[in-house]
């Protein structure tokens, strides 16, 4: 992924409210740290906004995938939460993404979060510095990156 930019800009895990403090954010790429901090914090202004209005409308199970959230720039945001009211934020690059692609990546990357919170000695709502965890977030950026390029490169080709 080195010498150009990923599709994948930026992950955020952040805990429940009322902080939302975040658990981890790794941002992908020669990109600007801060500037994504900024966008997944103003990314949870609209997933409550988004939960707010979905309770007490559909006694439907609880759907953890919340979509797409916003533009914010040349970028798209993505959401998913957890029942138990953890977000996950995944900022791409401002191109055609399938959500049956993002959803099998929030999947993923909260199967590997439930993994990390069974080690005993893992602190839930405390920041995740598990080398582990870093490498498979590492490792599953790096297999859903090559799916949405060749899906990118795909549609553009005639």
């Amino acid at each position: 992924m080195a010498g150009e930019e990923t599709v994948i800009a930026c992950l955020a895990v952040l805990g429940n409210q009322p902080t939302h403090n975040p658990l981890f954010v790794r941002v992908f790429g020669e990109r600007d740290a801060l500037q994504f901090h900024y966008f997944v914090h103003c990314a949870v202004d609209i997933i409550e906004e988004k939960v707010q209005s979905s309770r007490g409308v559909s006694p439907a199970p609880f759907d953890k995938y919340l979509g797409y959230l916003c533009p914010i720039d040349e970028y798209k945001v993505y959401g998913y939460m957890t029942v138990s009211d953890i977000k996950f934020i995944v900022v791409v690059q401002d191109v055609f993404v399938r959500d049956s692609d993002m959803k099998g990546l929030f999947r993923w990357l909260h199967n590997l979060y439930v993994d990390t919170l069974m080690n005993p000695f893992a602190e839930p709502g405390k920041p995740i510095t598990s080398r582990r965890f870093c490498g498979e977030v590492d490792k599953v950026i790096g297999s859903h990156e090559n799916i949405l390029r060749t899906r990118i490169d795909n549609a553009s080709s005639p």
